[in-house]
């Protein structure tokens, strides 16, 4: 498979850095610089190559698999259980599990513009992401500037 096929991943980086504001450092009329909090979310940019490829060995398929077909097995019989359920592997890293979760949220925007979303499924993926706080920052981060929906930002609790 071309290097074309995380093309929408990339894509969705490139919108979101154009979403972001470009920001100087501010300071008060003593010079004395404005801290920024520490519960700020992690910035996060989208998913790396190695936390794609461990993503597609979760839902079985080739290294080589991008977006879509992703999204298509996690539409498959049990894709969105497996996914859920690897959210909690202490065996995958933050990168993979940021990668998961990206997905996993994606699909569950998808679901909200159908109607609601089952809150069993929100409840899980809300407590797997509150059990890895650097994974829920980033999460946070990505998709408030992604505009989410309520269901996503439901899930972010």
């Amino acid at each position: 498979m071309s290097s074309t096929a995380f093309s929408p991943w990339d894509d969705l980086r490139s919108e979101l850095m154009a979403r972001l504001p470009r920001c100087e450092g501010r300071t008060e009329p003593d010079d004395d610089p404005i801290l920024v909090s520490v519960d700020e979310p992690e910035p996060y940019y989208g998913p790396t190559r190695e936390a794609r490829t461990a993503v597609n060995a979760i839902l079985g398929l080739p290294a080589s698999a991008g977006q879509q077909e992703q999204q298509n097995a996690l539409k498959l019989s049990g894709g969105l259980e497996i996914a859920i359920d690897a959210l909690g592997d202490e065996a995958l890293d933050g990168e993979g599990r940021s990668a998961l979760a990206l997905l996993l949220l994606d699909a569950i925007e998808g679901m909200a513009s159908y109607g609601p979303v089952r809150a069993d499924l929100l409840h899980r993926v809300r407590w797997h992401l509150r059990h890895h706080p650097q994974v829920q920052s980033r999460m946070r981060y990505f998709w408030t500037h992604m505009d989410a929906s309520g269901a996503v930002l439901e899930a972010l609790g």
